[in-house]
């Protein structure tokens, strides 16, 4: 099973809407992102705190990182029990932090963005969102998160927060306790003692136990058993379906500069709320706001919500609804391109499975570079043919599925790929 944000199963989850109760520093501020750990800057030092997990699991820690502002080749640091589990650099550019990687120590991690860069807390230099995964091999029964910065101006010139924090571990539900017989032993001398280091419940798949024999003279031997737990037992599944809400319209349109989002239901069934979420690729999604549902309804009832901040090309929307029991189901989705007013570039269709086209001013187009999420130009393994000198076609044959940077003269765009 891939696991998915917070592994297989979710232990902890930490959207700081009610705070930040057990961090070090529990700052919280709101702003164009909603509420969030932070903000931090210069003299902060390690933002921390401590959760009880289950040993001997692979972890998963997700979070989204807010770089905020003018960051000088400054440093974010993540510290996994104390150890510094990745080290990253952000520069002062317009264009965004293009994403990253790095493994050691049984730590893995990526960084990938979720927004393009935008003016989203202060002005003047711009914000950007990375989203962070951290797969920890075993840390034991106690996980220390702790974050950091190398920033030495204040809070207005450049700062950091963290948001929509998850820690989960990957199949700790699919294990056995067992009895191991003792193995056969003779010795001349009488035995002292025996031991093994079988854990104290196996998971699925094969363990290998060691066994150490020890006799009375001191000498010692040992040997290898292998446990081997299967699981026999079908799944089980549940087709009963409730539906809280019936959603008989859901739209999004480009207004002024403002994207205007507007749903409609026929009925309600214990309805508790709504979330607007945003998406610059239609694979991680960010909370706009939450808008209150009425309960329980059997006429049609009328929603809207403004995103007064919207995101240069093309971003994606829809409406999460939760009900009073936390069960929760989502909206189609609706796709709505923003023009710079500047730049006046689109790029469509995207997502895309085989080619794009770009139109912009005369000018901009004149050289198209294509690179991936690690910052590797790729525009090698592109066709691009010019129509115009402001429209051009780009064959992405040769390109894998997942999240590309479009770089023109002025501007950076993300494109995805199917």
């Amino acid at each position: 099973t891939s696991a998915g944000v917070g592994g297989d199963i979710n232990l902890y989850s930490e959207d700081f809407e009610g705070g930040a109760s057990g961090w070090i520093n529990n700052t919280t501020s709101t702003a164009a992102w909603s509420q969030f750990l932070g903000v931090f800057s210069t003299n902060a030092g390690i933002i921390s705190k401590s959760y009880s997990i289950e040993n001997n699991q692979v972890t998963q820690l997700d979070f989204d990182f807010y770089r905020i502002d003018s960051w000088d080749d400054e440093n974010f640091r993540v510290y996994i029990n104390g150890n510094v589990a990745a080290d990253v650099v952000f520069g002062q550019t317009y264009a965004g932090y293009p994403g990253g990687s790095g493994s050691a120590g049984g730590i893995s991690w990526t960084a990938t963005p979720s927004t393009s860069s935008g003016n989203y807390v202060y002005g003047g230099w711009t914000d950007q969102i990375i989203h962070f995964t951290f797969t920890i091999d075993n840390p034991g029964n106690n996980l220390t998160i702790g974050f950091e910065s190398t920033l030495n101006q204040g809070a207005a010139d450049e700062a950091w927060g963290i948001d929509n924090l998850t820690i989960g571990q990957l199949g700790s539900e699919c294990q056995s306790t067992i009895n191991l017989t003792l193995p056969t032993i003779n010795d001349n001398c009488g035995i002292a003692s025996i031991s093994n280091d079988a854990p104290v419940a196996f998971s699925f798949g094969t363990t290998a136990v060691n066994w150490i024999v020890t006799n009375h003279a001191g000498n010692t031997t040992q040997c290898l058993q292998t446990v081997v737990v299967t699981n026999n037992e079908d799944p089980t599944i549940d087709c009963t379906i409730l539906l809280p809400i019936e959603l008989t319209m859901f739209e999004a349109r480009l207004i002024e500069q403002e994207v205007h989002l507007n749903w409609t239901t026929s009925s309600e069934t214990i309805n508790d709320y709504f979330t607007v979420e945003r998406s610059t690729n239609g694979i991680k999604w960010m909370k706009l706001e939450n808008v209150l549902g009425a309960g329980n309804s059997s006429i049609t009832k009328e929603y809207n919500a403004t995103d007064y901040r919207p995101l240069f090309g093309t971003s994606y929307y829809r409406i999460k609804q939760t009900d009073v029991n936390g069960q929760f189901s989502y909206s189609e989705i609706r796709a709505i391109e923003r023009s710079s007013p500047n730049e006046e570039l689109i790029i469509y269709p995207n997502p895309t499975k085989a080619e794009i086209t770009i139109t912009a001013k005369e000018g901009e187009i004149e050289q198209v570079q294509i690179y991936d999420a690690l910052g590797k130009n790729l525009t090698h393994l592109v066709h691009q043919t010019r129509v115009n000198n402001a429209t051009l076609r780009v064959q992405l044959n040769q390109l894998r599925s997942g999240c590309y940077f479009v770089k023109t003269r002025n501007t950076t765009s993300t494109l995805m790929k199917h």
